[in-house]
């Protein structure tokens, strides 16, 4: 047997109840006849009181009562043996698949290893009872959450990984927090060593450079080769950047913010995506708010997640919203900013956003060694003994109702023997004499 909801153990304490009532409840006065007081002198009355328990009987009864109802609060939940089947039956499986950049590279079946991952996914959850599938750039991050959906499930439970596995995407310290009983299984996609270059673009003063670095068979050699480019001296002729809404006054500090945000390597936006800072001062800034809708888009939620995790810049925005963007048709991702402009934090704060919306490649993503499989399956494991069910889990019917009948049976006992007594107590009870008349 389990409870759902052992808390309400701590309600055995109400059983003092019961003892305190049977301690401090006045008891009926019995008089007694007694043949004279004539020759006892004058003496001072004192009141007698009794500290001891009566009727333990009845106060077992009661404090009974107490303890069935406090249980049946706790959820019994006995694991029979057809529950103890189902539940061997049962497969939770939370499945994390890595969607960084290098796993855009080829797999030898043809497509990209996302491609392979997504269709391992799909193939594990659907022998699964019931499963969670989530993709990441980084899977490590993604692991609490799926550890938090686990913990909710019941019968055999696990997690996955899908991914390439370079060194750097999860360590055994970000598996210390998968519940022992769950198992944990690491899917390695194997890629093909293709000998296309890899890129990373980066952006300083008013350069672009390109770095293409080219990996030899034997991954003994690497190759770089760098390439620099002038970026264009506006910054609406081929690039696009985010557009600044401010009051009129203040458009030449938005136009510094934006040239220094440039100067210090803030990437341009990638195609198809359009972003509004909206400052303190703009006109526009309570229609925009009263027009704001909720993020719809992918893109939208990774930058805002990308604009958390920037230690350059904390807490800058007041609200975050999106708003139809009629002249292109697409929906724009709007940030209020709480910071005014005409200073250097206005500069790092349009930087910040850049930066989060036009992510760099990270150098582990181009780095083709991978994390050996030795070390893979020693963080591997089994999953344990079937994990019982839990309050609020889909299918756990407490067992509480035999309880509660067991309390109302006590209860009907209880009265019957609390009538009992009082009529015992009257049938004992002398009548007084009647006085004479000499």
């Amino acid at each position: 047997m389990t409870w759902l909801n052992p808390w309400a153990w701590i309600g055995l304490a109400a059983i003092a109840v019961p003892v305190l009532v049977h301690l401090l409840a006045r008891r009926p006065v019995r008089p007694v006849l007694f043949p004279t007081l004539r020759f006892f002198g004058p003496l001072r009355t004192l009141l007698a009181r009794r500290d001891r328990l009566t009727d333990l009987a009845l106060l077992a009864v009661r404090a009974g009562i107490v303890a069935f109802a406090v249980a049946a609060l706790a959820q019994p939940y006995v694991i029979t043996g057809r529950r103890a089947q189902d539940l061997a039956g049962t497969i939770a499986r939370a499945v994390v698949v890595d969607a960084s950049a290098s796993m855009a590279r080829p797999v030898p079946a043809g497509g990209t290893a996302l491609d392979a991952a997504r269709r391992e996914a799909q193939r594990l959850t659907s022998d699964a009872t019931v499963s969670s599938v989530r993709e990441s750039a980084r899977p490590a991050r993604s692991l609490e959450g799926a550890v938090a959906w686990l913990l909710t499930q019941t019968g055999n439970r696990e997690l996955i990984v899908i991914s390439d596995f370079q060194p750097g995407t999860i360590a055994a310290t970000d598996l210390a927090g998968v519940p022992p009983d769950a198992g944990v299984r690491l899917v390695r996609v194997d890629v093909t060593p293709s000998p296309t270059p890899l890129e990373a673009i980066s952006t300083a003063g008013g350069l672009h450079t390109t770095a293409r670095v080219t990996l030899t068979p034997l991954e003994l050699e690497t190759t770089v080769e760098w390439t620099s480019r002038r970026r264009s001296s506006n910054a609406t002729d081929i690039e696009k950047w985010p557009e600044l809404i401010a009051n009129d006054a203040e458009r030449p500090h938005a136009e510094a913010a934006l040239e220094a945000a440039r100067a210090l390597g803030a990437p341009p936006l990638p195609a198809g995506r359009s972003v509004a800072v909206v400052f303190p001062g703009a006109a526009e800034r309570a229609r925009l708010l009263a027009e704001a809708a909720p993020l719809s888009e992918p893109w939208m939620f990774d930058a805002i997640d990308g604009l958390r995790q920037d230690q350059s810049i904390a807490s800058p925005f007041d609200h975050v919203a999106r708003t139809d963007f009629r002249s292109s048709g697409r929906d724009r991702l709007i940030l209020f900013a709480s910071s005014e402009l005409g200073h250097v934090a206005s500069a790092a704060l349009i930087a910040g956003v850049l930066r989060a919306l036009s992510p760099a490649t990270p150098p582990n993503e181009m780095d083709p060694s991978v994390v050996p499989d030795d070390t893979l399956r020693q963080w591997q494991r089994a999953p344990g003994p079937i994990s019982a069910p839990r309050q609020g889990d889909a299918g756990a019917a407490s067992d509480g109702r035999w309880f509660w009948g067991l309390a109302l049976a006590l209860l009907v006992v209880e009265t019957w023997m609390r009538r009992r007594s009082r009529s015992d107590a009257a049938q004992h009870t002398p009548e007084a004499p009647h006085a004479r008349v000499a």
